[in-house]
């Protein structure tokens, strides 16, 4: 459990906001694979804060794969993105489980960003925000099919 006072808190996903800025633009969508919990929250802002798509997926159980991966494939496919956000403990999990079922279930090709790793201090000014933008894609459980999105927007 993180524990963050708000000037903390903000201060980190300014970081991280930073450093997607700068490495990835803006408008971009991005998958935020985490486990619940404080990191989530900080990549959710961030995402927004760097004016990019977040897109929340319960991250693949390592030990469920051939289910659970199948469904995280159809929405990476679908949402067409090429980067995700993760932590270093999820981050570990999953090469944990490549090693362990050497390579039997393909993970999607994508940029991996561990976000608890990230500490850029850049003084680069955040884009604005437009309220006319999408705010983040919601997936549906897929538990009668395929997962769907929904859209939310920030209007």
């Amino acid at each position: 459990l993180s524990e963050y006072t708000y000037s903390e808190f903000n201060q980190s996903v300014n970081y991280l906001a930073h450093h997607l800025y700068n490495n990835i633009g803006t408008n971009q969508r991005i998958i935020l694979a985490y486990p619940p919990g404080a990191e989530f929250i900080r990549a959710f802002y961030a995402c927004l804060k760097s004016n990019n798509i977040p897109i929340p997926v319960y991250p693949p159980n390592p030990n469920f794969l051939k289910k659970d991966l199948i469904q995280f494939c159809k929405i990476v496919e679908s949402s067409n993105v090429s980067v995700a956000l993760t932590n270093n403990q999820y981050n570990w999990a999953t090469m944990f489980a490549n090693f362990k079922g050497f390579y039997k279930y393909k993970w999607p090709k994508l940029d991996w960003i561990v976000s608890n790793k990230v500490s850029s201090k850049s003084k680069s000014v955040l884009p604005t925000i437009n309220s006319e933008d999408i705010a983040f894609i919601q997936y549906t459980s897929g538990s009668c099919s395929f997962p769907k999105p929904v859209i939310i927007g920030k209007w």
